[in-house]
């Protein structure tokens, strides 16, 4: 036995035939409903980006693909990847604030010159780590294929967790000039 509902659009076009079949008294999915189901979720239009792109004229934004991805994707990727490292320029700017609040400038222009460049150091691996963190938070949101959503994941997790590691290293070096002013 077969149980068949027919899927229409809001014009009665038929978008999909949805096929159950009774196998071992369970109910499973027919072989062309789950050839089918892309057509369906596409057809669906549960992605709100992409219908308020096409509400906005801008179809060949949804339909056109680059290696995989929609350009909207691609587009959105680069809005992403740019939203990263404004957040790591104002991480960088915080934590340089509030590093100088610890080491108290000396008078000896020298010692001023080398904290202000051990403070830089420090707050470039900080800014980083909170940029690749940021995006890799983020890219669910682009609803891109599993696989390059995986991909670039691992790769975002992987940059966050080097640069975090680094500057643990340049926090130590800070943390230890702080305790030898204190001495």
């Amino acid at each position: 036995p077969v149980w068949t509902s027919t899927l229409t659009d809001g014009d009665g076009d038929t978008t999909m035939v949805l096929e159950l079949e009774r196998r071992d008294d369970d109910w499973r999915i027919s072989e062309s409903t789950t050839r089918n189901a892309y057509a369906l979720y596409d057809s669906l239009e549960l992605d709100v980006v992409q219908s308020t792109l096409r509400r906005w004229g801008l179809e060949w934004a949804v339909t056109g693909r680059v290696f995989g991805l929609r350009y909207y994707q691609w587009a959105g990727l680069f809005v992403l990847i740019l939203l990263g490292l404004c957040f790591d320029l104002a991480l960088r700017g915080v934590v340089q604030v509030i590093s100088r609040r610890y080491l108290k400038k000396s008078d000896d222009d020298k010692t001023e010159h080398d904290t202000g460049e051990l403070i830089r150091r420090v707050a470039r691996p900080a800014g980083l780590a909170g940029g690749a963190t940021l995006v890799y938070l983020l890219l669910p949101v682009l609803q891109m294929p599993v696989t390059a959503t995986q991909v670039l994941q691992i790769a975002a997790k992987a940059f966050a967790l080097i640069s975090a590691i680094w500057a643990i290293y340049r926090v130590v070096d800070l943390a230890s000039e702080y305790f030898e002013r204190k001495a």
